[in-house]
C-alpha cells in the first residue's frame, strides 16, 4: 500500500516538474508539503530547502537577505509577511527581482488550511506591454501634433468646415464653423447636430444629411437668421467619408462661402489691358509700314521688283517663285519697321501708383 502511494506521489511530482510555472503547497502550519522543480529554477532557492517540513520563514529569509524585498529591516520584512500568510487569504501581486525579472505570484487558500501558490515569469510579457505602451504614446503624440496642424490650417481657411459621424454627431468643426453657429470649437465636438445648428434648421437639413450618409455627395442652399435679425443665404456641400467596402463612416460638411443680398452686387467690368482703367484697343495693328499717300490722294503705282524694295527683296521674290527648298521670303528690315498710323495718337501710359 505504501509503495503504491509512493508511486502515485512520484508520478504527480514528475507531472508538476514539467509545468512551466513554479508551484508550492504549504500546510496550515506554514510548512512545505509539495513543490516542483520550476520553483527552484525560477527563484534560485538553495537546494537544502527542497524538503518536506521546511518552514515558510526560511524561504522569506533567503529572499530578504539577498535584497529581494528591497532595503530596510530584514526581520521586520519577514515578520510582516508571515503575519499576512497566516490570514490564508487569496492574493496576487507582481514582484520585480533585483535582476529585472518580473514574477507574478498567485496564492489560493486550501479548505483544510494552508495555501497553494503559483509563480509565473512574466518578464517578456511586461516588456512587450511596455514597448506597446511606448508605441501608443508616440503615435498618440504624433496624432495630436497632426490634429493641431490640421486645426491650424482649417481655422485659417476662409470656409466653414465640419465632420459629422453617424447620429449625426459632430466630431470636428473649425473655428469659423463654430463661430457661425454661436459655439466654441470645444463645445461642438461630440454634440448631436440638432443641438449645434438648432432644431428648426436641422429639420430642413436632415434629408440632405441622410442622403449624404447613404454615400451620395450633396449640395444645397438654405437661409438662416443672423443674431442681428438679417437673413444669411448659405451654400453647403456634403461629401461622404467611405471605406473601400462601401461603408459610410461620416460626412464632411463645408460652406464654401456666405452669400446674401450683398453678394448680388454687380461685378466690376473687365479689367483693361496693362492694368489701366480703359478697355484695351483690340483693333488689329499693321505689321508693316503702310504705303505713303501720293500728294494728289492717289496711291502710288506698284513698283516692279528690284526698284522700290531694293535688290535684296527682288532676289528673295525670284527664289520664292522658283520653288527652291531653301527660299524664304524675309521682309526687308527697312520696310518691316512698325510705324504708327497716320493720324493715330499713341496710348497714354498708365500712371505709376503713388
Amino acid at each position: 500500500m505504501e509503495e503504491q502511494l509512493k508511486a502515485q506521489l512520484d508520478l504527480m511530482q514528475a507531472a508538476l516538474d514539467h509545468i512551466n510555472q513554479g508551484f508550492s503547497v504549504f500546510d496550515a502550519n506554514l510548512t512545505l508539503v509539495a513543490w516542483n522543480r520550476g520553483l527552484w529554477e525560477m527563484l534560485d532557492f538553495p537546494q537544502e530547502l527542497a524538503r518536506r517540513g521546511t518552514h515558510l520563514e526560511a524561504f522569506l529569509r533567503v529572499n530578504a537577505e539577498r535584497g529581494e524585498y528591497g532595503p530596510g529591516d530584514i526581520e521586520g520584512k519577514i515578520q510582516r509577511r508571515l503575519e499576512r500568510a497566516k490570514l490564508f487569504e487569496p492574493h496576487y501581486f507582481e514582484r520585480i527581482r533585483p535582476n529585472g525579472q518580473v514574477i507574478a505570484v498567485s496564492g489560493t487558500p486550501l479548505p483544510q488550511g494552508g495555501f497553494v501558490t503559483t509563480y509565473s515569469d512574466v518578464t517578456e510579457d511586461r516588456r512587450r506591454q511596455e514597448k506597446l505602451e511606448r508605441t501608443v504614446e508616440e503615435r498618440t503624440r504624433a496624432l495630436q501634433q497632426s490634429e493641431d496642424w490640421l486645426r491650424l490650417v482649417t481655422d485659417n481657411i476662409p470656409a466653414l468646415i465640419a465632420y459629422l459621424a453617424p447620429g449625426p454627431v459632430f466630431r470636428f468643426a473649425n473655428r469659423r464653423y463654430a463661430d457661425w453657429f454661436g459655439h466654441s470649437v470645444a463645445s461642438v465636438a461630440g454634440r448631436p447636430a440638432p443641438e449645434v445648428v438648432g432644431e428648426e434648421l436641422f429639420k430642413e437639413l436632415e434629408p440632405h444629411i441622410a442622403h449624404a450618409f447613404e454615400g451620395n455627395a450633396v449640395s444645397y442652399e438654405y437661409r438662416r437668421k443672423r443674431s442681428d435679425g438679417s437673413t444669411a443665404y448659405m451654400r453647403s456641400t456634403l461629401i461622404p467619408d467611405m471605406t473601400a467596402d462601401g461603408r459610410t463612416l461620416g460626412i464632411f460638411r463645408s460652406f464654401p462661402r456666405r452669400h446674401g443680398p450683398e453678394a448680388r452686387r454687380s461685378r466690376p467690368g473687365p479689367v483693361a489691358a496693362h492694368g489701366c482703367g480703359r478697355q484695351a484697343d483690340r483693333r488689329p495693328r499693321p505689321r508693316f509700314q503702310q504705303p505713303a499717300r501720293h500728294p494728289d490722294g492717289q496711291s502710288p503705282e506698284p513698283q516692279p521688283p528690284g526698284t522700290a524694295a531694293g535688290p535684296e527683296r527682288a532676289r528673295q521674290e525670284t527664289l520664292a517663285h522658283a520653288g527652291g527648298d531653301q527660299a524664304r521670303l524675309r521682309p526687308d528690315p527697312a520696310s518691316s519697321r512698325l510705324q504708327p498710323r497716320q493720324g493715330h495718337r499713341p496710348p497714354r501710359p498708365c500712371p505709376l501708383p503713388r
